[in-house]
């Protein structure tokens, strides 16, 4: 699910990360890459931002365990898988909390996209477990940025 989302998606979703915890100062630039278990975002001052990711409990929103702070020079990297807190060649920038952290959910077009690539024509039997998201509003026309703790949603158009 994770590379059916747009730059754009989780650069909305970095940005709210920074701005509900007080970073204001931190422009985003660009995404550099998509991994299954992080995303890495570069800034406005060329500075590279690795952000370790969770899926929710049921597996459809994502959203960031933390946003770490990383060189730019190939030398390893490390952060605690289960927490997001920094290992090796890292500092912390935010640290987050599964429940409180804006989850990024993807549009139904994208949902539909990514069942399709996993399991082709026989894709409309496996949508069943999305529907109560469906129903809920967060999956629909375009992708969502939800805030958890507010209870808000904002679509990323």
């Amino acid at each position: 699910m994770y590379l059916e989302f747009h730059h754009r998606d989780w650069m909305a979703l970095a940005t709210m990360v920074l701005k509900s915890s007080g970073h204001q100062r931190i422009h985003l630039k660009n995404v550099l890459a998509v991994e299954s278990t992080h995303v890495i975002f570069v800034t406005t001052k060329a500075a590279h931002i690795v952000a370790p990711t969770f899926t929710t409990v049921h597996g459809h929103g994502i959203g960031f365990l933390s946003l770490l702070r990383i060189p730019h020079h190939d030398e390893p990297i490390a952060w605690h898988l289960g927490s997001g807190e920094p290992k090796h060649n890292t500092k912390l920038i935010v640290l987050n909390h599964h429940n409180f952290t804006p989850v990024l959910y993807p549009s139904l077009q994208q949902l539909k996209h990514w069942l399709f690539r996993q399991y082709q024509h026989e894709a409309h039997l496996y949508i069943e477990p999305f529907n109560g998201d469906i129903n809920a509003g967060l999956i629909g026309e375009y992708p969502v940025v939800v805030d958890m703790q507010r209870q808000l949603s904002y679509p990323v158009i």
